[in-house]
């Protein structure tokens, strides 16, 4: 061997053996909400189970744990304030619930707290429940097979309306077994459901025959606490067990509406440092959990082995009884099938069967450590996407174009049909880098492709065919509401107020010489490509004295739409423009009005172009 290649292996081992063992910390939240004391409703109905009010209340538990004040006093080895991550509920009785106006928990996170979410690096990831209804109550599923169908549409729905793709899950009950872990093989990179049969907190690849043990899986799974169990004692096995050369990553989960979530935070964070303190060669950091996954698999030198991860106590299966949850937190769940069983692959379903009292900030004390450098954060971008689209009649073909290793088995194809019901479309892989599917126009109004890769960086590209149809109210929100409701319900937009509440708006040259209360979304579309406008379809519901009204302008780029010159106000609600006129970009404005008692309802609205 050459003298400087010695040298150089040498000089890598040393530097193995100098680097400090981590602990990544993982601040979570899942966002089950209860509206009553003890967490369970009496009939399980969407509007007893479910208050809006935790989200929406400004003075209310987000505002704390939001306020600057709070994060600085609550900080990592490196003096960065913690990271929360926030694993939105969705699904059962959110969309099928008695009462229809379900408001979805992501779509309120968003509104409200969306800013504070992107300034502090919070993660929104997934959470679900397998729940079926049994005619009298919602209930746990006797497998999540049975659900496959319901996590597909909250999947989906997160895709569509919000424009995410989850690549951090937890599983509802805490329950977890092979055949649900094999299902999330396939989409989600990190799982965040370790139990008690990890004796540690390293992450580990599981197994396609028994989730709780090493396998041959490319997602991770990771080791939980709740944070009334994450004592000084856990603390400092964890961070014994760093000090041995592992670095661990640990999710510490809660419910932000427990009466008591921000002193839990704190509590967490004194128990951190105190290990800290007697590990001062072993750094924590706060991250959500994409970035801790992310830093594990780059900078940790032992995660690219397979199988790697934690020591296990047995191949047994036994059950996590989440010592130190809260009472109204069913316990026990996570039992799971011989560990013989065998995988289990799940088809495709066809689309077609969709049928507080704050506490006080008390500062952390300086260490006598010496100052701690950030972990550096890697350049990583996400994965190119590309889709290409060709019309024949009224069906759409699609072909995707993405790297070969990208993490999920294919690429996500979210799709949401005229009545608003979501579902995944399957995909046929035509070579190492390219995959095709196609629909029909006359049922599906909006499909949505999501790739992600090993370290969750993700890429969406929505398919242009023909038409872009909004109809919910997150895609409502988006566009800018003035003196509209959108709260009331998932799927329309109502004029605010009553005759004498509403703001009074007055549009004399475009709309009436007398003073109305009206209100306004403007909708902004880019066609990615010049193409004809040709018309438009909305569905509403005008009683007499009021009206749906709406006007457009069209440009080639979004910069020269600023500029452009509105068309005068249309009346009906399906009509073609005249030209048609052309350009990339189009701009809508669409007017509520009334000048009587009653409101004007906006259900949906679509515009066609070729």
């Amino acid at each position: 061997m050459k003298k400087p290649l010695l040298l150089f292996l040498v000089f890598l081992m040393l530097s193995s053996l100098s680097r400090a063992n981590i602990v990544y910390v993982v601040l979570s939240s899942d966002t089950s909400i209860w509206n009553n004391k003890n967490g369970q409703s009496v009939d399980y109905t969407y509007a007893n189970e479910f208050d809006p009010d935790v989200f929406i209340n400004p003075k209310g538990v987000f505002k704390d744990v939001m306020d600057e004040s709070f994060r600085n006093a609550h900080t990592d080895s490196a003096g960065h304030p913690f990271k929360f991550t926030w694993f939105m509920l969705g699904g059962a009785y959110f969309q099928v619930g008695r009462n229809t106006n379900a408001i979805t928990p992501t779509f309120l996170i968003r509104k409200y707290w969306g800013k504070d979410i992107e300034r502090w690096g919070d993660e929104i990831a997934y959470h679900y429940h397998h729940f079926k209804w049994n005619e009298r109550e919602w209930v746990q599923a006797d497998s999540f097979a049975e659900r496959i169908w319901d996590f597909d549409w909250t999947f989906s729905q997160m895709m569509i309306d919000e424009q995410i793709y989850p690549v951090s899950f937890r599983a509802g009950w805490l329950y977890m077994d092979t055949p649900y872990q094999n299902y999330l093989e396939l989409w989600i990179p990190f799982r965040l459901n370790g139990g008690l049969y990890m004796t540690d907190c390293t992450p580990y690849h599981p197994s396609f025959t028994n989730y709780s043990v090493p396998g041959n899986m490319k997602g991770w799974e990771i080791k939980y606490y709740y944070t009334g169990s994450f004592t000084s004692s856990v603390a400092e096995s964890v961070f014994n067990t760093a000090n041995t050369g592992k670095d661990q990553v640990v999710c510490i989960w809660t419910h932000q509406n427990e009466s008591n979530f921000i002193r839990q935070i704190a509590d967490v964070d004194a128990a951190l440092h105190t290990a800290w303190k007697n590990h001062s060669s072993v750094p924590f950091f706060y991250c959500t959990a994409k970035e801790a996954m992310t830093f594990y698999q780059i900078y940790n030198p032992e995660s690219g082995k397979s199988p790697k991860g934690s020591s296990f106590s047995s191949n047994k299966i036994v059950p996590d009884n989440n010592k130190g949850s809260p009472a109204n937190i069913k316990t026990g769940a996570a039992v799971v099938p011989d560990a013989r069983e065998p995988k289990k692959e799940f088809a495709p379903l066809p689309f077609s069967t969709i049928t507080p009292i704050p506490q006080p900030n008390i500062p952390q004390p300086p260490l006598p450590f010496p100052t701690i450098t950030p972990i550096p954060k890697p350049n990583i971008t996400p994965p190119p996407l590309q889709i290409f689209t060709k019309l024949d009649n009224r069906s759409a073909f699609v072909t995707i174009e993405a790297p070969p290793d990208i993490y999920p088995r294919q690429p996500w194809v979210a799709a949401r049909d005229y009545a608003d019901r979501y579902g995944r479309l399957d995909t046929k892989k035509i070579d190492s880098d390219k995959w095709q599917f196609s629909y029909d126009l006359n049922q599906i109004d909006t499909a949505v492709v999501g790739v992600c890769d090993i370290y969750g960086n993700v890429s969406l590209a929505e398919v242009r065919d023909g038409s872009r149809r909004i109809s919910t109210q997150a895609e409502f929100s988006r566009c800018h509401p003035q003196n509209i409701n959108i709260e009331t319900n998932a799927t329309r937009a109502v004029l605010i107020g009553g005759k004498d509440e509403a703001a009074i708006l007055n549009k004399p040259s475009a709309i009436s010489a007398i003073q109305i209360k009206s209100g306004s979304l403007v909708y902004e579309y880019d066609a990615k490509g010049i193409v004809k406008w040709i018309g438009v379809k909305i569905k509403g519901k005008a009683p007499e004295d009021s009206f749906v009204k709406t006007r457009y302008r069209f440009a080639g780029s979004r910069e020269a739409l600023q500029d452009a010159v509105w068309s005068d106000y249309y009346d009906s609600m399906t009509f073609d423009f005249e030209g048609p006129p052309e350009g990339r970009h189009v701009q809508c404005e669409i007017v509520l009005g009334s000048s009587g008692k009653d409101s004007p309802v906006l259900f949906s609205f679509e515009i066609f172009y070729r």
